[in-house]
C-alpha cells in the first residue's frame, strides 16, 4: 500500500513539474515580441509579398536552400510559425521544450523525480543564450524545435524497442526513416554528431548490450545520413560562406587557419560549458563511478557526440554561441548518466543534496529576475511598435527610434541577445521591420 501511494505521489509530482515547465515557457514565450529575423520570415523570398499560403512557405524553403542555408527543417518552421496564429506557436514552443526535458530525463535517468528537476534546472543554468534558443521565434525554430526531433530518435536508439507485429514494424520503419531524415537535417554540428552517435549506438548494441537490431534501426540510420547530407551539401551553404570575410589569422595558411579555429572552439567549449563542467567536478570528485558504466550505459556514446558536435564547429568560418546549445544538452546527459551510476565514496560527504537545493533556489531567483526583464523588454518593444503605427498614421514613413535596451548578464535567462533595431536603416533587419509596418525606413539611435 505504501509503495502504491509512493508511486501515485511520484506521478503527481512529475505532472506538477511538467505542467510548471510548460506554463513557465508559455508565459515567457507570450512575453517575447517579434524581433529582427522574425520580420524577414513573414515575407515571400520570391516576390516580397506576405506569406499567406503553404505554397509560399515551401518556395521560401527552396529559395533559402539554394541561396543561404541547408536548414530546410528550421526554415520551414520559421515561416510556418510566423504563418500560424501566435498563440499556437507559443503552445508549440512550450510543448516542445517540455517534451525535450522529459525525453532527457525519462531516457537517461533512473528516476523521474527528482531527476526531472535536476534536468530542468541544469538546462536553465547551462544552456547558452537560453532566450535566443528557446524563446525568440527564429532561434527556437533553428534550435529548440529541431532538437526535439534529434532527441526523439536518440530515445528510440537508446530504448531499441523490439516490434513483433509485421504491419506495425513496417509502419514504424517508415516513420523512423522520416524522423531520421528530419533529425539529420537539423543543424550542421548536430547533424554530424547525430550520425556519429547513431553509429556508436550500433557498436553499443552489437558488442556491449548484445541486443538484436531490427530493420528500423538501420533504415533510421540511413534517414539520418541522408538528412545530414541534404543539410551539409546545400548550395546555399557555400554561397553563405562567401559572404563572410576571413580575418588576418585565417588568411595565413590552411594549418594555421584550422589550428586557430580549434583553439577558438576549445575556448568556447570551456567557457560556455563551464557551469556543467564545474558541477561535474564538484559532484564526481566525491563519488566512485561504477566499473561497468561503459558497458551498461551509453555514456561513451554521448562522449563521442559531445566531442564531434563541439569540434565540427571548427569547419564553418563563423561560430555562433547558439550552436553550443546541443553541446550543453549533451553535457547534461553525460552528467546525469555519471550521477546515476556512481556512489558516494567511503568517508566522503555527499554534496549533491546541497547542490540540488542551491541550484533550485538560484534558479527560482533567476526566474523572477528573468520574468521582470522579459516584461520590461516586452513593454519597450510594444511601445516601439505602437509608435511605428502612430507615425505611419501621421504620414511619417521614415522613423527614428531609440534602440531598446537589453539587460546584460546570464542571470537574466530570457534576454534576446540579438539587437532588435540596428542604427543602420539599410540593414536587412530594419528593412524587413519597416516593410512589416508599412514604413520606408527605420533608424535606431543609441
Amino acid at each position: 500500500m505504501l509503495r502504491l501511494e509512493s508511486r501515485e505521489n511520484s506521478k503527481k509530482s512529475v505532472a506538477i513539474v511538467l505542467t510548471g515547465i510548460f506554463l513557465l515557457h508559455f508565459v515567457y514565450s507570450c512575453l517575447t515580441p517579434l524581433i529582427f529575423d522574425d520580420f524577414h520570415f513573414v515575407f515571400s523570398y520570391i516576390d516580397g509579398s506576405r506569406v499567406t499560403t503553404l505554397k509560399q512557405i515551401f518556395e521560401n524553403v527552396h529559395h533559402k536552400y539554394m541561396t543561404w542555408s541547408g536548414r530546410v527543417v528550421a526554415c520551414f518552421f520559421e515561416c510556418f510559425c510566423l504563418f500560424i496564429p501566435r498563440i499556437l506557436y507559443n503552445i508549440l514552443a512550450a510543448a516542445s521544450y517540455t517534451l525535450l526535458i522529459y525525453f532527457i530525463t525519462k531516457t537517461f535517468c533512473k528516476r523521474l523525480m527528482p531527476d526531472l528537476v535536476w534536468v530542468t534546472v541544469l538546462t536553465w543554468w547551462t544552456v547558452v543564450c537560453w532566450g535566443d534558443s528557446f524563446l525568440w521565434i527564429a532561434g527556437a525554430c533553428n534550435y529548440l524545435l529541431t532538437t526535439v526531433f534529434v532527441f526523439g530518435i536518440l530515445v528510440l536508439y537508446e530504448k531499441n524497442p523490439q516490434i513483433k507485429n509485421i504491419f506495425v514494424n513496417i509502419l514504424a520503419t517508415i516513420a523512423i526513416f522520416v524522423l531520421g531524415l528530419i533529425a539529420g537535417c537539423s543543424n550542421e554540428n548536430t547533424a554530424v554528431a547525430l550520425v556519429a552517435m547513431v553509429g556508436a549506438y550500433w557498436v553499443y548494441n552489437r558488442y556491449f548490450r548484445k541486443a538484436k537490431m531490427q530493420a528500423w534501426f538501420y533504415v533510421g540510420f540511413v534517414g539520418v545520413v541522408i538528412g545530414a547530407a541534404v543539410l551539409i551539401l546545400a548550395p546555399g551553404n557555400y554561397a553563405r560562406a562567401d559572404v563572410f570575410e576571413p580575418n588576418k589569422i585565417e588568411q595565413l595558411n590552411f594549418i594555421f587557419k584550422y589550428l586557430y579555429r580549434f583553439v577558438l572552439v576549445t575556448g568556447f567549449f570551456l567557457g560556455l560549458n563551464a557551469p556543467i563542467l564545474i558541477l561535474t567536478f564538484i559532484t564526481m570528485r566525491k563519488r566512485k563511478i561504477n566499473k561497468d558504466i561503459f558497458y551498461k550505459t551509453p555514456l561513451w556514446v554521448y562522449l563521442v557526440g559531445l566531442f564531434v558536435t563541439t569540434y565540427s564547429l571548427v569547419i564553418p568560418p563563423v561560430v555562433s554561441t547558439r550552436s553550443f546549445m546541443i553541446v550543453n544538452l549533451l553535457s547534461i546527459v553525460v552528467f546525469m548518466i555519471l550521477k546515476n551510476n556512481s556512489e558516494v565514496k567511503e568517508n566522503c560527504k555527499d554534496v549533491t543534496p546541497v547542490l540540488y537545493k542551491v541550484l533550485i533556489i538560484s534558479a527560482i531567483i533567476s526566474a523572477v529576475i528573468s520574468t521582470g526583464g522579459n516584461i520590461w523588454y516586452y513593454v519597450q518593444m510594444t511601445n516601439t511598435y505602437a509608435y511605428f503605427e502612430e507615425q505611419k498614421a501621421n504620414g511619417v514613413l521614415d522613423v527614428t527610434v531609440p534602440v531598446p535596451k537589453v539587460l546584460i548578464g546570464d542571470i537574466h535567462k530570457c534576454q534576446i541577445r540579438v539587437s532588435a533595431i540596428s542604427t543602420d536603416p539599410t540593414y536587412w533587419g530594419n528593412q524587413a521591420m519597416a516593410k512589416a509596418f508599412g514604413l520606408n525606413s527605420i533608424t535606431g539611435i543609441k
